[in-house]
């Protein structure tokens, strides 16, 4: 056998096993599928399982509520009012029965009018009040029903700005008047609806001596909390995502099941 017919053979068996090495360790979309769809069942039962076990305590977007506020002077109610809309956030674990972190923000500009004059002033508007919780904040469980649970919290403050007017002109009104005001403590009631009741919270309180009269006033709130919805955590979103892109690769390969290499 000529050395040329011996070369031939060589290059065809070389080759052939080449090729065959190729096909079979190739990989094949195919066999993707199947791995995509148990990644999605894995971040798919992550979701399912994250809210009872890791879940605890939850943050909460405020969507709905209300605050009825009042103006007492010397344990005499002198006007009331009524705000249909809060915003804020809130942190609870209904697993320990715990308010973890609080923040309320009553609309802007709610004017009271009240029935007796105070230091000249017979309507009071409330510019701007937030309630929140500060550092070191911590609460108590005093009370657990079937659906609700009351819990005692401290410390808190509030921060705003006040206004004052007379509808006769005098004295002159005032505006952007500061609110720092801080709360020992207060009573809340979480439940299924409301989310959080507060009942009696005084958000404001001025001093009779610098208006001119012997007794204090003081802006009192209860604050209704009627919709909340979770806050998603940041792994929570990941694995939302990463599902989504699971899923979307899975059905990107059922369209075109054919191999890469031909």
């Amino acid at each position: 056998m000529s050395q040329r017919t011996e070369k031939l053979k060589f290059d065809s068996i070389f080759f052939n096993e080449v090729g065959r090495s190729r096909q079979t360790s190739q990989p094949r979309r195919n066999a993707s599928p199947k791995v995509l769809a148990l990644v999605a069942a894995v971040v798919t039962w992550c979701l399912s399982t994250a809210s009872p076990v890791f879940a605890a305590p939850v943050s909460y977007a405020i969507t709905a509520g209300n605050v009825v506020l009042s103006v007492s002077v010397g344990g005499s109610i002198l006007g009331t009012t009524v705000s249909p809309a809060l915003s804020g956030t809130f942190t609870a674990d209904d697993t320990a029965q715990t308010l973890n972190d609080l923040s309320i923000t009553l609309d802007p500009n709610i004017l009271m009018n009240l029935s007796t004059a105070y230091g000249g002033y017979d309507n009071v508007t409330i510019q701007t009040a937030t309630l929140s919780s500060s550092p070191g904040f911590s609460s108590t469980l005093l009370a657990a029903g079937s659906s609700t649970y009351t819990v005692l919290a401290s410390p808190l403050e509030v921060t705003g700005l006040w206004a004052g007017a007379n509808s006769g002109g005098s004295p002159p009104p005032v505006s952007n008047q500061p609110i720092a005001y801080s709360v020992p403590t207060m009573t809340a009631v979480l439940g299924v609806s409301p989310v959080i009741s507060i009942s009696a919270v005084t958000l404001n309180a001025l001093d009779g001596a610098t208006f001119g009269e012997s007794d204090d006033l003081v802006v009192l709130a209860n604050i209704n909390v009627t919709g909340a919805t979770v806050i998603p955590e940041p792994g929570t979103g990941a694995l939302f995502a990463l599902g989504l892109m699971a899923l979307g690769l899975r059905q990107r390969f059922r369209s075109d099941p054919s191999p890469i290499a031909r």
